[in-house]
């Protein structure tokens, strides 16, 4: 008589295996992403934030530049404020 593996206990283990290695996949692509976040948006406040030193490349003098570096000193500003509120590097 052949005894049925279905119901073996070491297939709990096996699952239980899974879902921790799953969990370690889910966990570090969704890491990958916070990094990768706050990496663009520590850049974008180290380009914009000096906003005098850079205000005065002739791009910027046009009428269509000058709206543009308007538009990027709003984002900056409110990435900015919400940065600390978000905590991207703080604690999960």
């Amino acid at each position: 008589m052949v005894k049925s593996t279905k119901y073996h206990p070491v297939w709990d283990v096996y699952d239980l295996y899974r879902t921790a290695r799953l969990n370690i996949k889910y966990y570090s692509h969704l890491l990958t992403h916070w990094k990768r976040l706050n990496t663009w948006l520590e850049c974008s406040l180290l380009i914009f934030a000096p906003s005098s030193a850079i205000a005065g490349i002739f791009f910027w003098q046009t009428p269509c530049g000058a709206i543009v570096w308007k538009w990027l000193i709003v984002i900056t500003a409110v990435i900015a404020s919400i940065k600390p509120i978000i905590r991207i590097t703080g604690d999960l």
